[in-house]
Formats: structure tokens, C-alpha cells, sequence
């Protein structure tokens, strides 16, 4: 079974069991790890000046893979949500980048792009049969979309700002439309038509997609105060989600997309975690809590939310039901342990902690807070955990 995680990164997948050095030359390490394993960056230089290292951990044997060299251009790679393809950039005599698609041992790789010009930024369709992209063709940044099986391109929207190759891009779960954000500006591209839609005109922060794909959920300071939105595909049925004179932040659908979390709170000394209907009704105050609670991970059936909270004078994970309930600390250790993420099963929770020392670790436990024990070293300025398979 497959999971998307994400803690850091918009568009996160199925990592795989390889090690590639260079085009065409795969060392395979699939005969030393086993069936549970977790692949993560851990982020030294958000620029990536400084190259940072890419881990792939068995949760089971704690056996470690160092997969720095997936790409000469220090970027991870990104794989098919099935896992049976990747997609990695390789910088070109002159300094273009092209995007190469190889199999899940990193054979067969191809340039999928095909252009001199510089690729970048490739996000997987949901299905796994189609890979976007952005191309700086004819001195312009576009919007490229290739067939991975046939190598056939289509060309959408074209955009003469620099600034956007660094802007979200993000598939919709049902592969008919690809978000992008320019100018602040939510856009949405229906890629049946190639019709390119303003969807609000708000200034947008964090849009994510519904699992149906057909709302889009997101942050705006548009009234003056940070609030969370959710608007259809075709820019009906705009909702203020959370409609408080507090700052809203982080907006996550529960997995069957009935339900939005968020984070409200006007200091980081005084946050908490919100739920409301996306179809209507009024936010409820989950964690209700005088000190700070922050970083909420539904659960896989979407009965619980795991969250990091400071309400033990430092860092603890805790989980609460969403429907009824008390908050439960499951780490219960004097150390900084947050960021918690489900493993796709539901029975595990992956997390950072410091309980070892000065160097941070990514550590396990299970769903109830017990066994927990330390899989890898995670010393960085944050960790970006790109995918969980089991």
C-alpha cells in the first residue's frame, strides 16, 4: 500500500528502493531493505546552494541509503504515485536542465522534455500517466504537459515572469486541471480545453486541492486578516471557511474532503487547531488549549488528528478524536518531539525529536504512543519526509 505524506512540499510520492549515480547507471538496493520504508530530505540550505542529502530508511530493519546522487542538479527525485515511474532533472552541457523519466530501478532512463531550453519542476498526474512541467522555451516560462508513455508534449499557458518557476504548481486528484499561483493569483488550467481560469480574486497562500478534486482550499489576507477559503473548480461557491478576527493558517482536508482542519491564532504563543464543514456550519475549536498547538495530520480514516502542541512547556505529539474526545500525549518525553505524520496504515506515527542530544532524529511509534524508537539522524534546518510505503 501507498501513501502520500507531506510535511514541507506540495507535491509528494511513492519513493522506491534505488540509488542512481548518473543516467543509465542504477545501483538497485532493494535486496537490503524491506517492505516498510520511508524516503526524506533533510533541508540544510532551503536555496539548495548547499546540496541536501536524501535518506531512504527501512522502518523495519533501520537500514539507511544515503540517495544523494538521484540528480546532478542536487534536487530529489519524484515518482509516480503507483511507483513504477520516477522523474529527475540532469543539467546539460550549457546549463540547461531536461527531465528524464526512468523506471522504478532507474533504468531505461529518456529525456521526456526534450528541449534545449531549461526544464524544471516536474509534478506527477495523479494516475501516473502524464507528467507536467515548466519549460523556459522561446525566453518565456510555460506550462508543459508530457505523455509519459508516447513522449507526446502539449503546450498550455505561458508567463513572462522569473518569479514563477519558484510558484506552486499542483495536480488536481481527478488529473482534469493543474493549479498554479502567479501574482498571488489562484489560476487553474482545465487541460481538456486549455483554458486557463482566474479562480479568485484574492491574494492566495497555500491552495491545496480537495481529494475529488474539485474544490481548491487556501490562505488569504484579502479582508485585511488571515482567513481560510475554499472555492469550486470553476470559481463558485467561495466560502470563508474560518471568519474570525484571528489569523488562519494551513488549511487540510480530512482525507474523505467533508471537513477542513487549520491553525488559528494571532502569535505562535497562542494558536489552536479548527475544524469546520466545508458545506456549512461554524468552525469548532478542536484543541482549545491556552498554549500553543500547531502542525495537525489527519488520520488515514479521518477520525483523529495528530498534532504538535506546547502545552508541557516543550514540544509534545499529541492525537484527539474529531468527533468527541480528550487530547492524549502520546510522545510524554521532557525533549522537542513534533511534527507527527501517519504512516498510511493508520497504526504508526512518524516524528522529529531531539530526545537523543543535540542531533535531531526521525523517530516511530505506534498510533497508541508506545514502542517508540529512533530510525535515522535528522539534523538540518527542517525535514522534508517525501514519501512513507508500505
Amino acid at each position: 500500500m501507498m501513501k502520500l505524506v507531506r510535511i514541507f512540499t506540495p507535491i509528494t510520492t511513492l519513493v522506491i528502493l534505488l540509488m542512481l549515480s548518473t543516467i543509465g547507471a542504477a545501483r538497485v538496493v532493494g535486496s537490503a531493505i524491506g517492505g516498510d520504508v520511508i524516503a526524506y530530505e533533510v533541508v540544510r540550505d532551503t536555496f539548495r546552494i548547499v546540496r541536501n542529502d536524501v535518506f531512504l530508511v527501512d522502518t523495519r530493519r533501520g537500514h539507511v541509503f544515503n540517495l544523494n546522487r538521484l540528480s546532478n542538479a542536487g534536487l530529489p527525485p519524484v515518482f509516480s504515485p503507483d511507483g513504477e515511474h520516477l522523474a529527475f532533472i540532469d543539467v546539460q552541457p550549457g546549463g540547461g536542465g531536461e527531465i528524464f523519466v526512468a523506471d522504478w530501478t532507474g533504468r531505461h532512463a529518456h529525456n521526456i522534455s526534450q528541449h534545449p531550453a531549461d526544464d524544471t519542476t516536474p509534478i506527477w498526474s495523479y494516475d501516473g500517466r502524464q507528467l507536467a512541467f515548466m519549460s523556459r522555451r522561446d525566453d518565456v516560462w510555460q506550462l508543459v504537459v508530457a505523455d509519459v508513455q508516447t513522449g507526446a508534449l502539449r503546450e498550455y499557458v505561458t508567463y513572462s515572469e522569473e518569479a514563477l518557476i519558484f510558484a506552486q504548481l499542483a495536480w488536481s486528484p481527478d488529473n482534469q486541471h493543474i493549479l498554479y499561483v502567479e501574482s498571488a493569483r489562484l489560476n487553474v488550467v482545465d487541460l481538456a480545453s486549455g483554458r486557463v481560469s482566474q479562480v479568485t480574486e484574492h491574494n492566495v497562500i497555500e491552495p491545496v486541492w480537495s481529494p475529488d478534486g474539485t474544490a481548491i482550499a487556501y490562505g488569504s489576507v484579502n479582508s485585511g486578516n488571515n482567513e481560510v477559503y475554499s472555492v469550486d473548480v470553476d470559481g463558485t461557491h467561495l466560502r470563508n471557511l474560518s471568519d474570525n478576527p484571528t489569523r488562519d493558517f494551513d488549511p487540510l482536508w480530512s482525507p474523505d474532503g467533508s471537513r477542513l482542519a487549520y491553525v488559528s491564532g494571532n502569535s505562535l504563543d497562542r494558536t489552536n487547531i479548527f475544524v469546520v464543514d466545508v458545506q456549512g456550519g461554524e468552525a469548532r475549536n478542536l484543541t482549545n488549549h491556552i498554549r500553543p498547538d500547531m502542525e495537525p495530520a489527519w488520520s488515514p480514516d479521518g477520525t483523529r488528528i495528530a498534532f504538535t502542541t506546547r502545552r508541557d512547556d516543550d514540544r509534545e505529539v499529541y492525537v484527539m478524536r474529531v468527533d468527541e474526545g480528550s487530547a492524549v500525549n502520546l510522545t510524554n518525553h521532557p525533549a522537542e518531539d513534533g511534527f507527527p505524520i501517519w504512516s498510511p496504515d493508520g497504526e504508526q506515527l512518524l516524528f522529529i525529536s531531539s530526545r537523543d542530544g543535540d542531533t535531531a532524529g526521525l523517530f516511530i511509534m505506534n498510533a497508541d504512543g508506545s514502542n517508540p524508537r529512533r530510525l535515522a539522524d535528522a539534523n538540518g534546518i527542517f525535514i522534508d519526509v517525501l514519501a512513507w510505503r508500505q
